[in-house]
């Protein structure tokens, strides 16, 4: 990450940027912001003056991915800030393949920095850590990745590891006649699989074993947040998709402690250095309470034992919402060979005809304005499409005759807003991105991307997929018509099962069976490469039994997929090819 790659990033000019290594110094820029960044104590200064200097949440999240890895060649970063405007710091890991203990001669289990080798080249670190704001944030970047199938716990890593092996597992082969060590000692496929196994027995426990090293070093408080249910279920997601009235039951997760939440957005603690509750904050006794919601509602809770606070939990509660227009496909980067220009599709959501007088449409730039027409309507569970130039699509959509146009605007390729108005009443609204975890896989090959459910909050990317072929304007998305069929063929298996998916290699649908000896919650999901979920197959309580069931993976490219069954303590996955 040099000067050009922050330019690129950030915007500007290389030469309004410093960046340095953490084996190397001072490579490029005027270093002023970057060693009064390490040579000042923040202990008693505000976490927003810290954030003019630091970007906070990145560099704790690199902090931990040291803590985490524990490489044997650390610490070597990059970093560097602009400096023409100023800007706060960014720090990139760099060279910690030798990382994990079960797969490596110089590395070990977890540490906490101040155990780190060379820990003391974390010189930000070590000037925030005695902060009271700095320490309590950095607590609530360990939980969200530890906890909550965050992408440290032990089952996520797991999925990520074995996806990563896998896709290199050909390469290997090949590879054989030349891969060794250091050493010069040659190493046969055998080994590799045995490498393969110890790095992912390591990972069995590693976050738990890396909680204990933070707690040692007073990085992470021993009180943790309050336990959400859903009935007799415990939430351990950040967003839940309920009916529109639903009851939350907060629990405490110890005795004597006081839980504070809030629904404001804001946090229940306060950010001055005092550690004081805040005045928004919403009390509630140490005993378990069941509390109704209904709306969109945002929680933000905190759990308090005298005087230490726990890491912050966050629940995202999102209503389905049976009235409304809503933004539901958008073209924002046309195929070269089908280029309809952009469009978006609006969708009538609600139980009645909806007139449109006075309803305009924008992106992020509030002066690009298309005005509806007076007098147009959409009709209930009926579409319409807004089109950047009419006459291109209405030569590649011949048969779609809902359309309106021309906007003089488009979106942007790399992420935009796209903003629905009656009169100067925001109706809906969408902020995409061109990255993940937005669906971005085929985009630009002539690909929109379709909302899922209308009725739950279309600002999450796990709420969009990209749609089949050139998208469905005017019309159902592809991604609402069903592409999986499941089916109980048998009531009293003797124990957890999950098969290998049959035909694999498939193209396009394959055939998955499971078994559960006993009725509960099951889970059956799908991943990427990268530990990414694609598609999840069931997320339902289940009796027991065994059942079949069928994956179409239209919407998929060419590559290694896994699929893990979970349900209570039993975890089982498999990998799967998907071959087009």
């Amino acid at each position: 990450m040099d000067d050009n790659t922050l330019a690129i990033y950030f915007s500007g000019d290389n030469a309004d940027y410093y960046y340095g290594k953490g084996k190397g110094g001072d490579q490029a820029g005027d270093d002023g912001r970057y060693d009064y960044l390490n040579n000042t104590s923040w202990t008693n200064r505000q976490l927003s003056e810290l954030g003019e200097y630091l970007a906070i949440d990145e560099y704790i999240d690199m902090c931990l991915l040291y803590c985490y890895s524990n490489p044997g060649d650390g610490p070597q970063y990059y970093y560097g800030n602009r400096n023409e405007p100023a800007g706060p710091g960014y720090f990139t890991a760099w060279d910690i393949e030798d990382s994990f203990e079960g797969g490596s001669r110089r590395t070990g289990p977890p540490v906490s920095i101040e155990t780190l080798r060379d820990g003391d080249k974390f010189y930000a670190y070590h000037s925030c850590k005695n902060n009271v704001d700095f320490k309590m944030k950095f607590a609530d970047r360990v939980y969200k990745h530890c906890y909550n199938e965050g992408i440290l716990t032990d089952y996520k890593a797991g999925i990520v590891w074995d996806s990563l092996c896998s896709h290199i597992e050909n390469a290997i082969l090949c590879e054989i006649a030349r891969w060794g060590d250091e050493r010069g000692e040659l190493y046969d496929y055998q080994h590799w699989l045995g490498e393969w196994k110890d790095v992912k027995d390591d990972l069995d426990g590693r976050s738990a074993k890396l909680i204990t090293e933070l707690k040692n070093a007073g990085m992470y408080p021993n009180t943790f947040p309050p336990i959400l249910k859903n009935g007799d279920s415990q939430i351990t997601c950040d967003t839940l998709f309920t009916d529109s009235n639903f009851e939350l039951t907060i629990q405490p997760p110890q005795d004597g402690v006081t839980i504070y939440y809030t629904i404001d957005g804001t946090d229940p603690r306060s950010w001055d250095l005092t550690g004081n509750v805040s005045p928004h904050a919403i009390k509630l006794n140490s005993q378990t309470n069941t509390i109704a919601f209904s709306g969109l509602v945002e929680l933000k809770l905190r759990t308090k034992n005298n005087n230490e606070w726990s890491p912050l939990r966050e629940l995202k509660i999102v209503p389905k919402n049976e009235s409304g227009i809503v933004i539901n496909e958008i073209n924002y980067d046309s195929a070269h060979d089908f280029d309809t220009e952009d469009w978006v599709e609006l969708y009538n959501n609600s139980g009645s005809s909806a007139p449109l007088n006075n309803w305009k449409l924008t992106d992020s730039d509030s002066t690009n304005i298309f005005q509806f027409p007076d007098n147009l309507m959409i009709e209930k569970d009926k579409y319409l499409v807004v089109c950047h130039d009419t006459l291109k699509f209405k030569q590649l959509f011949p048969a779609v005759n809902n359309y309106i146009g021309n906007m003089d605007f488009k979106f942007n390729n790399d992420g935009d807003e796209v903003k629905l108005y009656n009169d100067n009443d925001i109706i809906d609204y969408v902020k995409y991105e061109h990255a993940y975890p937005w669906p971005i896989e085929s985009i630009g090959n002539g690909a929109t991307i379709e909302l899922i459910q209308p009725y739950f909050d279309n600002n999450k990317p796990d709420n969009w997929a990209a749609s089949q072929n050139y998208g469905t304007p005017g019309s159902i998305n592809s991604a609402i018509i069903s592409n999986i069929k499941e089916k109980q063929t048998s009531k009293n298996p003797g124990d957890f099962f999950l098969s290998q998916n049959y035909p694999n290699p498939f193209n396009p649908s394959t055939i998955i069976t499971y078994a559960i000896p006993n009725d509960g919650k099951v889970t059956l999901k799908v991943y990427d490469i990268l530990g990414r979920v694609v598609k999840t197959l069931v997320s339902s309580l289940k009796a027991a039994g065994t059942y079949n069931i069928e994956f179409k993976a239209d919407h998929l490219s060419s590559g290694v997929y896994f699929y893990s069954l979970r349900t209570g303590d039993f975890i089982k996955t498999h990998k799967m090819i998907l071959y087009k």
